[in-house]
C-alpha cells in the first residue's frame, strides 16, 4: 500500500493495481478506519471476498466498526451484483448510482463519502475500453471534493493493456503520478495541483470539457501544479480558443515556468496568464 492511500484526501480518485489480497484489504481498512474517524460514509464494493467475510474481518482490524456497520455508517456491496445488475455493466448507470450515494451522504448529515471498489468483476467481462471510458467518466463526480474513491485492480486478473488504460484515467496512481482537481463556483473556476503529465491527459482532458459552455469569466487556478507536460498545456489553451469563440474569457494562474509554456502553444492569444498575488 503506498502513499496515495495512506493520505487520501476529499476528491482524491485512485487506481491501486494491486498483487496481493493482502494488499486490498490494507487499503479497505486505512479507507474504513480514516471514513469512520472523519465522519464520512463508507461503502465497500467485494468481489473476490463473500460480503459476510469482510464484514468479519474489518471487524477484527477497525476500531468500533461493528457498531458503524450496524447503524449504516459503512455497508458492503458484492461487485458482480452491483455493476453488473440489468445484464450487463452501465457506466451511465454506476455514475448516476455513485451521485446518489453523493446526495444521500449529504442529506444524511455526512463530512463526506468514501469509496473503496474491488474492480475483479470485469475480469471476465468483454468489456474492452469501456472499462477505462467509465473511470475517465466518472471522475466528474469528484470535482466538488465531497467523495473519495480508491479502484483496486488485480494485476493477476487484468492483462497489462488493461491496467495501463484504467491508470491512465485516474489522477492518481498509487505509488504513481498524481493531480488533484476542485470545481470552484464563485467566481467559476478551477484549482489544479500536482502533475499534469501525459499518463494522466484523459483526466485533464474529461475535467476540462465542461468548463467550456461556463457563461462567465474563468479561472483555472495552477498555482500548486509542480510539472505541466505539454499535452496539458495544449488542452488548457484549445479550452481557452473554444472559450473565446463564445466570447469568454480563461485566465490561468500560475508560476512563471507555467506560463511561459502556455504562451509557447498560444499563438492566437486566447489564453490570459498571470502569477499568484496575496488573495490567491
Amino acid at each position: 500500500m503506498g502513499n496515495a492511500i495512506a493520505t487520501l484526501r476529499p476528491g482524491d480518485h485512485v487506481c491501486l493495481a494491486a498483487a496481493s489480497d493482502a494488499e486490498w484489504f490494507d487499503a479497505a481498512v486505512t479507507l474504513t478506519a480514516g471514513g469512520l474517524r472523519d465522519h464520512c460514509k463508507t461503502i465497500l464494493v467485494t468481489t473476490i471476498q463473500p460480503v459476510e467475510r469482510l464484514h468479519r474481518r474489518l471487524a477484527e482490524r477497525v476500531p468500533g466498526y461493528p457498531a458503524a456497520a450496524v447503524a449504516g455508517h459503512v455497508e458492503i456491496a458484492a461487485g458482480r451484483e452491483l455493476y453488473l445488475s440489468g445484464g450487463g455493466f452501465d457506466g451511465d448507470r454506476m455514475i448516476g448510482i455513485y451521485a446518489a450515494a453523493i446526495d444521500d451522504s449529504q442529506q444524511r448529515g455526512y463530512a463526506g463519502l468514501r469509496v473503496i471498489a474491488d474492480m475483479a468483476w470485469a475480469a471476465d467481462q468483454p468489456l474492452g475500453e469501456r472499462l477505462a471510458d467509465y473511470e475517465t467518466a466518472v471522475n466528474r463526480l469528484f470535482t466538488t471534493g465531497w467523495m473519495a474513491a480508491i479502484c483496486q485492480y488485480d494485476r493477476r486478473l487484468f492483462d497489462d493493456a488493461t491496467i495501463e488504460g484504467v491508470c491512465s484515467a485516474h489522477p492518481i496512481i498509487d505509488n504513481g503520478a498524481a493531480f488533484r482537481f476542485r470545481a470552484v463556483e464563485e467566481p467559476p473556476g478551477l484549482v489544479l495541483t500536482g502533475d499534469l503529465h501525459r499518463s494522466n491527459r484523459r483526466v485533464l482532458a474529461e475535467v476540462l470539457a465542461p468548463l467550456a459552455d461556463v457563461p462567465a469569466a474563468l479561472t483555472i487556478d495552477a498555482t500548486g501544479v509542480t510539472f505541466v507536460g505539454p499535452e496539458a498545456a495544449v488542452m488548457l489553451v484549445s479550452l481557452a480558443r473554444l472559450r473565446r469563440e463564445q466570447a469568454q474569457t480563461t485566465t490561468v494562474v500560475c508560476a512563471y515556468g507555467l506560463g511561459a509554456l502556455l504562451w509557447k502553444f498560444d499563438s492566437t492569444g486566447a489564453l490570459t496568464t498571470r502569477g499568484p498575488s496575496a488573495h490567491d
